[in-house]
């Protein structure tokens, strides 16, 4: 008899989500975290005497049905939302968009463009949700449920008629650029709409895909398509904390500096583990939550997997460019509109704002004006502005020159749209694509474990054979943000493999 049913690599939210599931369904489970600590890109890093989120400062695509069937809230989850948006540079006027009505202080035109562009959005995110949330229907279906299943999700596409199913297809491989200047015509709304899009891709407002990056990062369980930035109390670490209380309650037994060095492979069937210090640990399931070139080309034995899948496992795209940036400060900033503080501040006020920042990551260089997503948090040392920065690319900081040379276009940029920042600055911390790969062992330091890029989502995510959470190793499942539906804090890929292993 095997020492656990189902071993859990990662303790990351997508593996304390899958060991949650699984343990509460009765299946003696083990998770194995390499780190001291959980939470991955949940979790909080520590300078000087200062704490703060490491890479994610916000949970808003969070998925519902994780928290009520886990029962979060009993574990000390606390949500809420934030007070809006305020888009801001150092030469445009500020647009705030409230979360009570992000609309209020637009154009009548600009009104009505948006409320229709919603429309789409949340017709597109309807007719897709059960495969933006669910599992995939099965390109080979083996029974009548399958097939039912597969020709279920053309017929929603279709049931949205002639009028709006030309709309919803075409907008989903359109720029970012086409779908909102054929919508609204204030650049600022436009940056608004556009720059949560593009977290975790290889694009720019002018690249073809955003569309459906649009829809990805709205999805149907968002109230809106301007919705204000979803916090919880303590910052994500407390979500993960939630995660750990409930897989534990469950059952689950969680071991951190539990480094897995090779996942152990009989006959073709997925047996066990053994971990860096060599102790064995056999199972008779390994849900493995780390990126898919990890699973399948670092932990597993050279030879298990076909020639041609390994390649494709090696050719999955983990350009990582996104960077954080914590600054620790004696006080909050004056804003030209108070109540911000309490939500996101964007800087980068226009399209052609955001594609130049982008535009030096293709070359590894530093923009000058980098798109800043900005969030001001209460520690208990204090207040501290977590930075997210979008199209910082792991080779434009490879060295102490580099890295000096991010940070001080992240604060001057901050600086340019709100004067008097840098007064408050008494602490620093940066990480870049190249700390997110070396703390969290994350392939090409990308927080999303891959690129969402339309050739790398819903079949084709992670690789094409692989978009049901299975491996061609018997007994082997993959489980993290680099799965199907993709990655960012919703806790769904977890949920779906470990849906995956109990339905085996």
């Amino acid at each position: 008899m095997a020492d656990y049913d189902v071993i859990v690599i990662g303790g990351g939210h997508n593996g304390l989500t899958a060991a949650a599931y699984l343990a509460g369904a009765g299946k003696r489970t083990l998770l194995l975290e390499a780190r001291g600590e959980l939470g991955g890109s949940l979790a909080n890093t520590t300078f000087g005497e200062h704490s703060a989120p490491l890479g994610f400062a916000t949970v808003d695509t969070l998925y519902p049905a994780v928290v009520e069937d886990l029962g979060l809230t009993g574990h000390g989850l606390e949500l809420s939302d934030g007070s809006g948006t305020l888009v801001l540079s150092g030469t445009t006027e500020p647009l705030w968009l409230p979360a009570a009505d992000p609309a209020t202080n637009l154009s009548a035109d600009d009104r009505a463009g948006l409320a229709e562009l919603e429309r789409l959005v949340n017709l597109a995110g309807v007719a897709l949700k059960p495969i933006l949330s669910g599992a995939l229907p099965t390109v080979e279906p083996t029974g009548i449920g399958d097939l039912f299943d597969l020709l279920m999700a053309g017929w929603r596409l279709r049931s949205l008629g002639k009028r709006d199913m030309p709309d919803v297809m075409r907008l989903l491989p359109m720029t970012l650029r086409d779908i909102t200047e054929e919508h609204v015509s204030d650049p600022r709304l436009q940056a608004a709409i556009a720059c949560p899009a593009l977290h975790g891709t290889w694009l720019g407002p002018w690249s073809a895909g955003g569309g459906f990056a649009l829809l990805h990062h709205n999805p149907p369980w968002r109230s809106q398509l301007l919705g204000p930035p979803r916090f919880a109390k303590g910052g994500p670490a407390a979500l993960a904390a939630a995660l750990s209380a409930a897989a534990t309650t469950n059952g689950a037994t969680v071991r951190t500096a539990a480094r897995v060095a090779r996942i152990r492979v009989a006959e073709g069937t997925a047996v066990g583990v053994t971990l860096a210090d060599g102790e064995t640990i056999d199972a008779d399931a390994i849900l493995s939550a780390c990126d898919p070139t990890t699973t399948l080309v670092d932990l597993l034995q050279p030879g298990w997997l076909a020639p041609e899948k390994q390649r494709a496992a090696q050719a999955i795209r983990y350009r990582g460019t996104v960077a954080t940036a914590r600054f620790a400060l004696g006080a909050v900033p004056t804003l030209p509109v108070p109540e911000a503080l309490g939500g996101r501040i964007q800087i980068g006020a226009s399209l052609v704002a955001l594609e130049q920042a982008y535009d030096p990551a293709k070359y590894d260089e530093v923009p000058a004006e980098p798109s800043i997503e900005l969030t001001f948090l209460e520690t208990e040392t204090g207040p501290v502005a977590h930075a997210w920065v979008q199209h910082i690319s792991a080779g434009a900081a490879t060295d102490a020159g580099g890295r000096e040379r991010v940070l001080e276009a992240i604060s001057a940029t901050i600086e340019a749209a709100v004067p008097g920042f840098a007064a408050q600055v008494h602490a620093t911390d940066l990480s870049t694509a190249a700390d997110f790969h070396d703390e969290l062992g994350l392939a090409g330091g990308h927080l999303y474990h891959g690129e969402l890029g339309m050739d790398q989502l819903l079949y084709m995510r992670p690789i094409p054979g692989m978009y049901d959470h299975s491996t061609p190793i018997k007994s082997l499942y993959l489980g993290g943000p680099g799965t199907h539906p993709g990655g960012g804090v919703t806790g769904l890929p977890g949920k779906l493999s470990a849906a995956r292993i109990l339905d085996a």
